[in-house]
């Protein structure tokens, strides 16, 4: 497990250090400095409904999602196991002139305390890790937020019909992929809600597209019971 976890860190350190402190200029690729549409969305109506408190991005990459949330009040953090992704996180807080608690660590053993959250994202983490790794997730995230906090998540659809043999090298029903120890998982969506049902209630569930791009997401706004 440890090697596996080595490969999938040396993969992101080399592709995050080949940016050179840069950011995509594609607004939906993951090393964008822009969240995407439906952050703003879920952002809205954590004001609406006014809530706040403390925030956590789980595999926060360079940070870009987070930062909507560090303008509204929250108090923030971030933890990705990449460095040098952390430090593009660091350096985009410091760009957009907002306070983010970015640092080095695992989603699998997270370092906070019990119930530190009111609100947790996940916008492109849980769809990298092996199936034997989602209890691990799942008892990390129940630790850290709080009853009747709100999670919101968004990772690969298996609708991403026109797109799914660049990951699964044309076999439909093989829904993952694995090279140079870089693993994704390409989600049904009752696979979603049957992983976290016990444990949250499923407020919304919808699909996002990347603009013309015909990868597809899905988007899942939930709320732990």
């Amino acid at each position: 497990m440890e090697k596996v976890i080595k490969k999938e860190k040396t993969f992101y350190d080399k592709f995050w250090l080949n940016l050179k402190g840069g950011y995509s200029g594609d607004n939906w690729h993951f090393s964008s400095q822009t969240p995407y549409p439906v952050i703003f969305k879920f952002v809205e109506f954590l004001k609406k409904a006014k809530i706040s408190g403390n925030f956590l991005d789980l595999g926060c990459g360079n940070g870009r999602q987070a930062i909507p949330f560090a303008q509204i009040g929250f108090k923030t953090s971030g933890i990705d196991f990449s460095e040098e992704a952390v430090k593009l996180a660091k350096k985009n807080a410091e760009i957009s002139k907002v306070a983010v608690d970015y640092k080095v660590g695992d989603v699998l053993d997270l370092p906070y305390i019990k119930e530190e959250f009111e609100v947790v994202l996940d916008s492109g983490c849980l769809h990298h890790l092996r199936k034997y790794q989602w209890r691990d997730y799942l008892k990390n995230l129940n630790f850290v937020l709080k009853s009747g906090g709100y999670f919101f998540l968004i990772c690969f659809s298996i609708n991403s019909d026109k797109n799914i043999k660049k990951f699964t090298r044309g076999i439909k029903v093989k829904n993952w992929s694995l090279k140079n120890g870089h693993y994704n998982h390409i989600f049904y969506d009752w696979e979603v809600e049957k992983l976290f049902q016990r444990d949250f209630e499923i407020l919304k569930k919808e699909e996002m597209q990347k603009g013309d791009y015909p990868l597809k997401f899905w988007v899942f706004w939930m709320r732990k019971r």
